[in-house]
């Protein structure tokens, strides 16, 4: 006969029930206390927190990189004993103090992450995509106020791969890629502004479908409207992918790849809280003939959500790419900085005056003329730029598979939000277009 000593009743009761069930009085009932982390807010921000595990161990997010800080230190003492294993407390050598662990203050608004949460849920409810990413941030500090992502999980559930299974832990703003497309027409625009070599109010052949280029005969990408011709700041507003690949041409392989480089593309942005990938700037010498066309419009490059961010708010930013912040401070249980994190400016990409001239040109993508009326508030002028990606599938471009997209910052003078906002295949009868998904929960999180 198995002698059966105690049987488990029941496993994270709360202390309440713990209370009742002791009042009653039996002997043969009992319970042992245990500290388990708790998230009060549940989902919000799951994915820039992260969670500590059953074993205590730290397994993604804020928890993982800032373990170092939080954890505390358990006490410990060198001593000597006797044979009955009793301390001699004359041969005790050293005693350390148990310390408790600091806290970390993050940039994290929690009303800002709650309405970016709201939109998420709200995009996810209507078109059912296969994924969302939103970052909001401050361009001057590179504070990123929210970051939130769909599908999504509770950290106090972890466990529970069934109800929230592991891939939904993974923070898509910076462990997934995609083609970035028009919202990368930036870079080129810049870039040329910036060398001098061409101005706003440059005209260029846009009707024709064939240019010549080192001595080969190129064919341009196609565009939803053709227009014979358009000047440079049209080019942008109407979001031309001929009117890019002539900015590339005249920029020439070097200086647009070197431009892609200087915006981020190609190089982790820096927000580390695990996973995060460089994307891929391919090298010069592995371009194909047609990579020169291609990349000014966004293809034949792929980033994450939080490097298109980055690449934004340089042009929000005067010019100037920032390292993205998640913690403002680290302090100790009396309040006190431990370690204050300051701004971290990486490089300046282009000037002041080209960063105002192109946030001009998005101003106008946002007015009556351009491709992203729905992200337009009254009383505000926003800045922004479109982008609608077809997804390769079995190495083609998919008219079915679309990636919608759209970035921008507010007010588009005085810029003091950034906000970009991804959404991964939204069903839709057609083309999923960026300014009809993506706009509009800019256009929500903006207003609210």
């Amino acid at each position: 006969v198995r002698v059966v000593r105690w049987a488990v009743l029941a496993y994270d009761a709360d202390e309440g029930t713990h209370d009742a069930v002791k009042a009653l009085g039996m002997r043969s009932v009992y319970g042992n206390q245990s500290h388990a982390r708790a998230y009060p807010a549940a989902q919000l921000a799951a994915h820039v927190l992260g969670y500590v595990n059953k074993e205590e161990t730290p397994v993604t997010g804020i928890e993982r990189f800032f373990d170092y800080y939080l954890r505390g230190q358990d006490g410990w003492r060198e001593t000597e004993r006797d044979g009955k294993r009793h301390e001699l407390a004359q041969f005790r050598e050293r005693e350390v103090e148990p310390s408790d662990g600091l806290n970390v203050e993050l940039s994290i608004d929690l009303m800002i992450q709650h309405i970016v949460e709201a939109e998420i849920a709200r995009v996810a409810e209507e078109f059912n995509p296969k994924g969302i990413s939103i970052i909001v941030s401050q361009p001057a500090t590179g504070a990123v106020l929210a970051m939130a992502n769909y599908p999504t999980y509770d950290p106090n559930e972890f466990y529970n791969t069934k109800k929230y299974p592991i891939a939904n832990q993974r923070n898509r703003a910076l462990t997934d890629v995609f083609e970035p497309g028009s919202t990368f027409k930036i870079v080129p625009a810049a870039a040329a502004l910036n060398e001098g070599i061409v101005h706003p109010g440059d005209m260029f052949q846009t009707g024709v479908a064939r240019v010549s280029y080192k001595g080969r005969t190129l064919k341009l990408p196609s565009d939803h409207h053709t227009y014979e011709s358009l000047s440079m700041h049209d080019i942008v507003v109407k979001s031309s992918n001929r009117g890019a690949a002539h900015l590339g041409l005249i920029l020439g392989d070097q200086r647009l790849h070197d431009y892609s480089a200087a915006f981020g593309f190609g190089e982790k942005t820096g927000c580390d809280i695990g996973g995060e990938i460089t994307g891929t700037l391919h090298a010069i010498r592995n371009w194909d003939g047609l990579t020169i066309t291609r990349l000014p419009m966004g293809h034949a490059i792929s980033a994450t959500p939080m490097q298109v961010h980055s690449a934004m708010s340089v042009i929000a930013n005067n010019g100037i790419l920032m390292e993205p912040m998640l913690a403002n401070r680290i302090f100790d249980s009396d309040g006190q900085d431990v370690v204050r994190f300051q701004p971290k400016a990486k490089r300046r990409v282009v000037s002041t005056e080209v960063a105002q001239t192109v946030a001009n040109m998005l101003a106008d993508v946002v007015g009556e003329q351009g491709t992203a009326r729905r992200a337009a508030i009254e009383n505000y002028d926003i800045a922004g730029k479109t982008g609608t990606t077809q997804k390769i599938v079995n190495g083609r471009y998919s008219n079915q598979h679309h990636v919608a997209s759209f970035s921008g910052f507010f007010p588009a003078d005085k810029p003091s939000l950034v906000i970009t906002v991804v959404v991964d295949e939204p069903q839709s009868r057609g083309v999923a277009y960026g300014g009809s998904f993506a706009a509009p929960a800019f256009r929500n999180i903006a207003e609210a």
